[in-house]
């Protein structure tokens, strides 16, 4: 049985209420520490200490968003994503973010960035998807399932603090959709500031995460920050110019392509079928010998 978690470690719910906190900007800051007894005699100030290495799971804190745009974003569902699966329920879901999304300010990339999450998340973890019914206490016991009762509360924490920045109409999106009450969105949610990295901090930080022993045994907030990683480290060029690049050749008709770009098209589905495939095999409760070989194997094409 799942220990019971104390509801003040949530104050306010999970996605319903996104928007109506009060006080948000201070709700998650700490109490504050008694006050020391005064010293008899001042003692010396001692040296300062090194500043420590930043941990493997750190990601940048988002900041305020961009100036808005009444042109929805150009956004690209994951290839690998059977079109059984694309709803027209979901391809809403999708729309209405594309517009709330350029209406807010947040950028190609972050956007596109949290959908690639969604996705991964939503194909790595064996949860049931929020729907009109499902509640705040739903979502929390699902992730507190799923992440114990210590990384779930931080996840739900963080992604409480992102919808912040990322602005109120996707906090009103959350609450219209009831999306902030599934687990995947939770997740993506959690761990968008891995979006606004550059590929070579993203490469920093995906070396030193598949290093930790979680990952290589299977932690699933660890593969699914290895999926997200993967993908900015693997980025060329302009993020900007790479979306708006996508979004021409959508519209535009097919070309024959150059060997040397086939073979880069070849590359990068190869990496986003291998994210996939890790995300499938962390949702295993337990993995075979031949599973840990395919692992091995995955691991090893991600990381390129």
């Amino acid at each position: 049985m799942a220990p019971e978690v104390d509801g003040s470690q949530f104050e306010g719910g999970l996605g319903a209420s996104y928007g109506s906190l009060p006080g948000r900007e201070t709700m998650y800051a700490p109490p504050a520490a008694p006050a020391a007894e005064p010293a008899a005699e001042a003692a010396p100030a001692p040296a300062p200490a090194p500043a420590p290495a930043p941990a493997a799971e750190e990601q940048p804190e988002l900041v305020e968003q961009g100036a808005p745009s009444d042109e929805p974003i150009a956004l690209a569902v994951p290839e690998f994503i059977p079109l059984s699966e694309r709803t027209e329920l979901r391809e809403g879901y999708v729309r209405d973010f594309a517009q709330v999304a350029a209406e807010s300010g947040i950028s190609s990339v972050m956007a596109q960035g949290l959908l690639d999450q969604v996705v991964e998340a939503a194909s790595a973890l064996d949860y049931v998807p929020a729907d009109e019914h499902t509640t705040q206490d739903d979502a929390r016991a699902q992730v507190i399932r799923m992440f114990g009762e210590v990384d779930g509360a931080k996840l739900i924490r963080a992604a409480q603090k992102n919808v912040q920045a990322l602005g109120p109409a996707v906090a009103e999106y959350l609450d219209r959709t009831n999306l902030g009450n599934d687990v995947a969105v939770l997740v993506a949610l959690s761990q968008a500031g891995f979006n606004t990295l550059s590929p070579a901090k993203a490469k920093e930080a995906l070396e030193a995460t598949m290093k930790e022993k979680g990952f290589l045994q299977g932690d699933r907030r660890l593969v699914l920050k290895v999926a997200a990683l993967s993908r900015v480290a693997n980025r060329e060029g302009s993020p900007e110019d790479q979306l708006n690049a996508a979004a021409r050749k959508a519209a535009s008709p097919a070309k024959p392509q150059s060997a040397g770009q086939a073979q880069y098209v070849a590359e990068q589905k190869a990496a986003s079928d291998a994210r996939a495939e890790l995300a499938t095999l962390a949702g295993k409760r337990d993995l075979t010998p031949e599973d840990r070989a395919r692992w091995a194997t995955l691991v090893a094409l991600v990381s390129r």
